[in-house]
């Protein structure tokens, strides 16, 4: 306190403090009560140690269209043709809707391999693939792999405004050969060649929600997660169990 008369008591004056965690590269905080600063599970669910790389960026978008362009498959042949699939060689494929309380999971079954490039260089036959979104603000993307494998790809979002949004991201690989300087110098560019087709997509319908004020994106019978997403985001509701669901979609 500049010129503050030291024979004079100070003011009560007091700043909060909030609960602060270090976990695998990130720190955590939630302005919340004493005792409650439990890390997101899918946080904690992944070793430290399988860490790969980490990446943050800020992107132009809603903090819901951001986070739906990472967990959404169909746009990957559009947005990303022959990078990570085909729209040529899209097939039918079985999706479930999961949802338990704060946490919502999406399978993707009998899609053992991929049609597009990263798949064909880096990955072999999968197991499985699924996407994993638990409140506020936490994503995986997971893939399993026959041999026992996985690799995960976890994002994190935070809204700057209500039209941009803070990501960060962490790659992690379990089973298999993938030291990190492998990753940095083989992997990584085709996947920040990605993220840029991304951002370019979201940034052209933020203009374009922009030049035609109040139209929202047309919700599809594909897409899956989006109820999911604008329940919370937009009116602040948990994860209605009602939502989870089975279906074909042509991936």
């Amino acid at each position: 306190m500049p010129g503050h008369d030291p024979a004079q008591p100070l003011p009560a004056i007091r700043v909060p403090g909030f609960p602060l965690q270090e976990h695998d590269g990130l720190l955590w905080l939630r302005p919340c009560a004493e005792g409650s600063e439990q890390l997101p599970a899918l946080a904690r669910e992944l070793a430290p140690g399988q860490r790969r790389f980490e990446w943050q960026a800020q992107w132009r978008g809603h903090v819901l269209d951001v986070m739906e362009n990472f967990l959404d498959a169909l746009h990957t042949h559009y947005v990303h043709a022959g990078w990570l699939r085909r729209h040529s060689q899209r097939r039918p494929c079985q999706v479930a809707l999961d949802i338990d309380g704060e946490r919502v999971r999406v399978d993707y079954r009998a899609h053992g391999e991929q049609s597009g490039l990263v798949y064909r260089l880096f990955e072999s036959r999968r197991l499985g693939e699924s996407a994993h979104f638990q409140l506020p603000g936490s994503s995986r993307l997971q893939y399993d792999y026959r041999d026992g494998s996985q690799v995960c790809i976890s994002l994190h979002f935070s809204p700057v405004d209500g039209r941009n949004t803070r990501i960060l991201a962490s790659l992690h690989v379990r089973g298999r050969w993938a030291p990190r300087w492998a990753v940095r110098a083989l992997l990584w560019p085709l996947l920040a060649h990605v993220g840029r087709q991304d951002a370019a997509i979201l940034a052209a319908q933020q203009d374009n929600m922009a030049r035609f004020a109040g139209r929202r994106p047309a919700r599809m019978h594909g897409d899956v997660l989006r109820p999911v997403l604008e329940d919370w985001w937009l009116h602040g509701r948990t994860p209605d169990p009602a939502h989870a669901r089975q279906l074909t979609l042509w991936l």
